[in-house]
Protein backbone atom coordinates (compact mmCIF):
# COMPACT_ATOMS: atom_id res chain seq x y z
CA UNK A 1 0.00 0.00 0.00
CA UNK A 2 2.69 2.35 0.88
CA UNK A 3 4.38 1.58 -2.36
CA UNK A 4 1.55 2.54 -4.25
CA UNK A 5 1.09 5.77 -2.94
CA UNK A 6 4.96 6.26 -3.40
CA UNK A 7 5.74 6.50 0.55
CA UNK A 8 9.06 4.99 1.97
CA UNK A 9 8.57 2.09 4.26
CA UNK A 10 10.86 1.18 6.83
CA UNK A 11 11.51 -0.42 9.82
CA UNK A 12 13.66 -1.57 12.98
CA UNK A 13 13.69 -4.10 14.83
CA UNK A 14 15.63 -3.73 17.86
CA UNK A 15 18.31 -6.07 19.36
CA UNK A 16 17.45 -8.62 21.91
CA UNK A 17 14.19 -8.95 20.94
CA UNK A 18 13.70 -12.99 21.75
CA UNK A 19 12.18 -15.33 19.09
CA UNK A 20 9.80 -16.30 20.76
CA UNK A 21 7.12 -14.70 23.06
CA UNK A 22 3.81 -16.24 25.26
CA UNK A 23 1.03 -13.11 23.87
CA UNK A 24 -1.56 -12.94 22.33
CA UNK A 25 -0.40 -12.84 18.38
CA UNK A 26 -3.44 -12.31 16.96
CA UNK A 27 -4.53 -9.40 19.08
CA UNK A 28 -1.20 -7.39 19.26
CA UNK A 29 -0.82 -8.12 14.97
CA UNK A 30 -4.22 -6.69 14.70
CA UNK A 31 -3.02 -3.59 16.16
CA UNK A 32 0.05 -3.40 14.98
CA UNK A 33 -1.87 -3.51 11.22
CA UNK A 34 -4.46 -1.24 12.37
CA UNK A 35 -1.96 1.58 13.35
CA UNK A 36 0.41 1.05 9.60
CA UNK A 37 -2.92 0.98 7.99
CA UNK A 38 -3.76 4.28 9.24
CA UNK A 39 -0.38 5.64 8.63
CA UNK A 40 -0.62 4.52 5.20
CA UNK A 41 -3.80 6.05 4.77
CA UNK A 42 -3.27 9.50 5.98
CA UNK A 43 0.36 10.05 4.87
CA UNK A 44 0.50 11.70 0.60
CA UNK A 45 3.91 12.00 0.82
CA UNK A 46 7.19 11.04 2.90
CA UNK A 47 6.98 8.10 4.99
CA UNK A 48 5.95 5.45 7.13
CA UNK A 49 8.66 4.55 9.95
CA UNK A 50 7.59 1.05 12.10
CA UNK A 51 9.97 0.36 15.32
CA UNK A 52 9.73 -2.79 18.08
CA UNK A 53 12.19 -2.12 20.77
CA UNK A 54 12.23 -3.96 24.36
CA UNK A 55 13.92 -4.30 27.64
CA UNK A 56 13.76 -7.04 30.00
CA UNK A 57 11.15 -6.77 33.33
CA UNK A 58 12.57 -9.78 35.03
CA UNK A 59 14.29 -12.72 34.15
CA UNK A 60 10.68 -14.31 32.54
CA UNK A 61 8.87 -11.15 30.91
CA UNK A 62 9.86 -8.73 28.38
CA UNK A 63 8.49 -5.38 27.66
CA UNK A 64 7.45 -4.72 23.79
CA UNK A 65 7.49 -0.83 22.82
CA UNK A 66 6.00 -0.90 19.40
CA UNK A 67 5.55 2.38 17.48
CA UNK A 68 4.25 3.45 13.97
CA UNK A 69 5.15 7.17 13.19
CA UNK A 70 4.03 9.13 10.00
CA UNK A 71 4.77 12.26 7.86
CA UNK A 72 1.11 12.96 7.43
CA UNK A 73 -1.47 15.61 7.58
CA UNK A 74 -1.01 15.59 11.47
CA UNK A 75 -3.45 15.71 14.39
CA UNK A 76 -4.78 18.75 16.32
CA UNK A 77 -4.45 18.37 19.86
CA UNK A 78 -8.22 19.35 20.36
CA UNK A 79 -9.05 16.57 18.40
CA UNK A 80 -6.76 13.69 19.52
CA UNK A 81 -9.15 12.82 21.93
CA UNK A 82 -11.92 12.41 19.51
CA UNK A 83 -10.04 9.22 17.88
CA UNK A 84 -11.14 7.25 20.37
CA UNK A 85 -14.99 7.79 19.45
CA UNK A 86 -16.15 5.01 16.84
CA UNK A 87 -16.82 6.37 13.02
CA UNK A 88 -15.33 10.08 14.30
CA UNK A 89 -13.43 11.53 11.86
CA UNK A 90 -11.01 14.67 12.60
CA UNK A 91 -10.44 17.43 10.32
CA UNK A 92 -12.60 17.02 7.67
CA UNK A 93 -11.55 19.46 5.38
CA UNK A 94 -8.39 17.69 5.03
CA UNK A 95 -8.84 13.85 4.66
CA UNK A 96 -12.07 14.45 3.13
CA UNK A 97 -11.15 11.63 0.77
CA UNK A 98 -9.40 9.07 2.62
CA UNK A 99 -11.72 6.05 2.59
CA UNK A 100 -12.62 4.05 5.72
CA UNK A 101 -15.10 3.95 8.93
CA UNK A 102 -13.23 5.51 11.57
CA UNK A 103 -13.04 2.16 13.62
CA UNK A 104 -9.43 1.25 13.09
CA UNK A 105 -7.79 3.81 15.98
CA UNK A 106 -10.57 2.76 18.54
CA UNK A 107 -10.49 -1.02 18.24
CA UNK A 108 -6.93 -0.68 19.04
CA UNK A 109 -7.50 1.44 21.80
CA UNK A 110 -10.20 -1.36 23.21
CA UNK A 111 -7.74 -4.15 22.36
CA UNK A 112 -4.99 -2.39 24.24
CA UNK A 113 -7.09 -1.64 27.27
CA UNK A 114 -7.93 -5.73 27.04
CA UNK A 115 -4.00 -6.57 27.58
CA UNK A 116 -3.14 -4.28 30.13
CA UNK A 117 -2.07 -1.43 28.17
CA UNK A 118 -2.68 1.97 26.30
CA UNK A 119 -2.08 3.72 23.08
CA UNK A 120 0.06 6.59 23.16
CA UNK A 121 -0.76 9.46 20.27
CA UNK A 122 1.81 11.95 19.75
CA UNK A 123 1.15 14.65 17.07
CA UNK A 124 2.62 18.08 15.31
CA UNK A 125 -0.25 19.54 13.04
CA UNK A 126 0.52 19.37 9.22
CA UNK A 127 3.75 17.51 10.00
CA UNK A 128 2.74 13.76 11.23
CA UNK A 129 2.53 11.50 13.81
CA UNK A 130 3.20 8.75 16.36
CA UNK A 131 1.28 5.86 17.63
CA UNK A 132 3.06 3.94 20.17
CA UNK A 133 2.21 1.17 22.94
CA UNK A 134 4.10 -0.99 25.66
CA UNK A 135 3.28 -4.26 26.42
CA UNK A 136 4.76 -6.72 28.79
CA UNK A 137 5.46 -10.52 27.12
CA UNK A 138 6.02 -13.62 28.61
CA UNK A 139 9.65 -15.21 27.68
CA UNK A 140 9.33 -18.81 27.78
CA UNK A 141 11.36 -21.21 28.91
CA UNK A 142 12.24 -25.27 29.04
CA UNK A 143 11.50 -27.47 31.45
CA UNK A 144 15.88 -27.62 32.01
CA UNK A 145 15.54 -23.96 32.46
CA UNK A 146 17.18 -22.55 28.92
CA UNK A 147 16.10 -19.95 26.87
CA UNK A 148 13.46 -21.81 24.21
CA UNK A 149 14.03 -18.63 22.14
CA UNK A 150 17.53 -20.63 21.30
CA UNK A 151 15.87 -23.43 19.87
CA UNK A 152 13.27 -21.37 18.31
CA UNK A 153 16.25 -19.86 16.06
CA UNK A 154 17.74 -23.16 14.64
CA UNK A 155 14.03 -24.03 13.80
CA UNK A 156 12.93 -20.98 11.89
CA UNK A 157 16.20 -21.27 10.10
CA UNK A 158 15.72 -24.58 9.04
CA UNK A 159 12.94 -24.49 7.74
CA UNK A 160 13.56 -21.50 5.83
CA UNK A 161 16.88 -23.06 4.38
CA UNK A 162 14.63 -26.39 3.18
CA UNK A 163 12.55 -24.14 0.85
CA UNK A 164 15.94 -22.37 -0.25
CA UNK A 165 17.30 -25.65 -2.27
CA UNK A 166 13.85 -26.04 -3.45
CA UNK A 167 13.13 -25.51 -7.27
CA UNK A 168 9.37 -25.30 -8.36
CA UNK A 169 7.16 -22.98 -9.50
CA UNK A 170 3.70 -21.81 -7.95
CA UNK A 171 1.06 -19.43 -8.81
CA UNK A 172 -1.09 -17.65 -6.70
CA UNK A 173 -4.49 -16.19 -7.68
CA UNK A 174 -5.51 -13.67 -5.54
CA UNK A 175 -7.78 -9.93 -6.55
CA UNK A 176 -5.96 -8.01 -3.21
CA UNK A 177 -3.15 -6.78 -4.64
CA UNK A 178 -1.17 -6.70 -1.18
CA UNK A 179 -1.64 -10.23 -0.52
CA UNK A 180 0.15 -11.16 -3.76
CA UNK A 181 2.39 -9.02 -2.76
CA UNK A 182 3.27 -10.67 0.83
CA UNK A 183 3.68 -14.29 -0.68
CA UNK A 184 6.16 -12.81 -2.74
CA UNK A 185 7.78 -11.30 0.20
CA UNK A 186 7.35 -14.37 2.09
CA UNK A 187 9.41 -16.08 -0.61
CA UNK A 188 12.10 -14.19 -1.54
CA UNK A 189 14.35 -15.93 -0.38
CA UNK A 190 13.56 -19.27 -1.58
CA UNK A 191 14.22 -21.43 -5.28
CA UNK A 192 10.65 -21.02 -5.87
CA UNK A 193 9.50 -19.24 -9.06
CA UNK A 194 6.54 -17.03 -7.82
CA UNK A 195 3.87 -16.19 -10.20
CA UNK A 196 0.75 -13.82 -9.22
CA UNK A 197 -2.84 -13.17 -10.95
CA UNK A 198 -5.15 -10.98 -9.86
CA UNK A 199 -8.28 -11.83 -11.44
CA UNK A 200 -9.85 -15.44 -12.92
CA UNK A 201 -9.28 -14.78 -17.01
CA UNK A 202 -5.43 -13.72 -16.26
CA UNK A 203 -4.64 -17.21 -14.33
CA UNK A 204 -6.42 -19.38 -16.54
CA UNK A 205 -4.42 -18.14 -19.09
CA UNK A 206 -1.20 -18.32 -16.94
CA UNK A 207 -2.00 -21.77 -16.18
CA UNK A 208 -2.52 -23.26 -19.61
CA UNK A 209 0.71 -21.83 -20.70
CA UNK A 210 2.94 -23.01 -17.88
CA UNK A 211 3.25 -25.86 -15.70
CA UNK A 212 2.78 -24.99 -11.56
CA UNK A 213 3.21 -27.74 -8.64
CA UNK A 214 1.31 -25.59 -6.47
CA UNK A 215 -1.96 -22.82 -7.34
CA UNK A 216 -3.31 -21.29 -4.67
CA UNK A 217 -6.66 -19.86 -5.37
CA UNK A 218 -8.72 -17.25 -3.38
CA UNK A 219 -12.31 -18.16 -2.86
CA UNK A 220 -13.97 -14.98 -3.07
CA UNK A 221 -13.27 -13.11 -6.05
CA UNK A 222 -15.15 -10.63 -8.56
CA UNK A 223 -16.65 -11.97 -11.58
CA UNK A 224 -15.38 -15.61 -11.72
CA UNK A 225 -14.67 -16.84 -7.96
CA UNK A 226 -11.88 -19.43 -6.74
CA UNK A 227 -14.06 -22.41 -7.35
CA UNK A 228 -14.79 -21.59 -10.67
CA UNK A 229 -11.42 -21.11 -11.59
CA UNK A 230 -10.04 -24.06 -9.83
CA UNK A 231 -13.03 -26.48 -12.25
CA UNK A 232 -11.88 -24.54 -15.46
CA UNK A 233 -7.98 -25.22 -14.61
CA UNK A 234 -8.60 -28.70 -13.34
CA UNK A 235 -11.13 -29.53 -16.02
CA UNK A 236 -8.65 -29.44 -18.40
CA UNK A 237 -7.54 -32.94 -18.43
CA UNK A 238 -5.29 -32.15 -21.59
CA UNK A 239 -3.95 -29.22 -19.97
CA UNK A 240 -0.46 -28.90 -18.14
CA UNK A 241 -1.87 -28.29 -14.65
CA UNK A 242 -4.55 -31.05 -14.46
CA UNK A 243 -2.77 -33.06 -11.63
CA UNK A 244 -0.96 -29.76 -9.98
CA UNK A 245 -1.44 -29.09 -5.91
CA UNK A 246 -4.43 -26.63 -5.32
CA UNK A 247 -4.54 -24.85 -2.22
CA UNK A 248 -8.12 -22.93 -1.32
CA UNK A 249 -7.41 -19.06 0.17
CA UNK A 250 -9.90 -17.80 2.32
CA UNK A 251 -10.80 -16.19 5.02
CA UNK A 252 -13.10 -18.37 6.40
CA UNK A 253 -12.07 -20.74 9.54
CA UNK A 254 -13.14 -24.44 10.65
CA UNK A 255 -13.71 -28.00 9.62
CA UNK A 256 -16.78 -26.77 7.05
CA UNK A 257 -14.64 -24.58 5.22
CA UNK A 258 -12.34 -27.34 5.14
CA UNK A 259 -14.27 -30.15 4.07
CA UNK A 260 -15.75 -27.67 1.52
CA UNK A 261 -12.86 -27.20 0.04
CA UNK A 262 -11.58 -30.77 -0.01
CA UNK A 263 -15.18 -32.00 -1.10
CA UNK A 264 -14.66 -29.86 -4.25
CA UNK A 265 -11.31 -31.34 -5.59
CA UNK A 266 -8.59 -29.06 -3.32
CA UNK A 267 -6.06 -30.67 -2.06
CA UNK A 268 -5.90 -28.47 1.04
CA UNK A 269 -6.95 -24.70 2.24
CA UNK A 270 -5.19 -22.02 4.15
CA UNK A 271 -6.71 -19.51 6.24
CA UNK A 272 -6.00 -15.66 5.94
CA UNK A 273 -3.72 -13.85 7.38
CA UNK A 274 -1.18 -15.95 7.29
CA UNK A 275 2.49 -15.57 7.62
CA UNK A 276 5.56 -16.33 6.24
CA UNK A 277 5.88 -19.98 8.40
CA UNK A 278 2.59 -21.42 8.10
CA UNK A 279 2.97 -20.48 4.20
CA UNK A 280 6.51 -21.90 4.13
CA UNK A 281 5.29 -25.08 6.12
CA UNK A 282 2.39 -25.88 3.53
CA UNK A 283 4.61 -25.16 0.48
CA UNK A 284 7.43 -27.80 1.81
CA UNK A 285 4.63 -30.31 2.94
CA UNK A 286 3.19 -30.50 -0.72
CA UNK A 287 6.48 -29.88 -2.74
CA UNK A 288 7.77 -32.59 -0.01
CA UNK A 289 4.68 -35.28 -1.41
CA UNK A 290 5.12 -34.24 -5.05
CA UNK A 291 8.81 -35.74 -4.64
CA UNK A 292 7.56 -38.70 -2.87
CA UNK A 293 4.97 -39.30 -5.94
CA UNK A 294 6.92 -38.63 -8.57
CA UNK A 295 9.88 -40.78 -7.64
CA UNK A 296 7.60 -43.45 -6.99
CA UNK A 297 5.78 -43.24 -9.81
Amino acid sequence: SAMEKGLVFRYSIGEGLPAILHGDEKRIRQCIINLLNNAVKYTTKGEVVFNVGSNPVDKTHMKLHISVRDSGIGIRQEDIEKLSVPFERVDGSRNYNVEGTGLGLNIVKNLLALMGSKLVIKSDYGHGSEFAFDIVQEIPLIADGRDENRIADATVDESSESLKTQNASILVVDDTSVNLQLVKLFLTDSMIVTDTAQDGATALVMAAEKKYDIIFIDRRMPVMDGYEVFRRIKGDTAGVNADSVFILLTADEGNDIREEAIAEGFTDYLSKPFDASTLEKMVRKYLQEEKIVTHNT
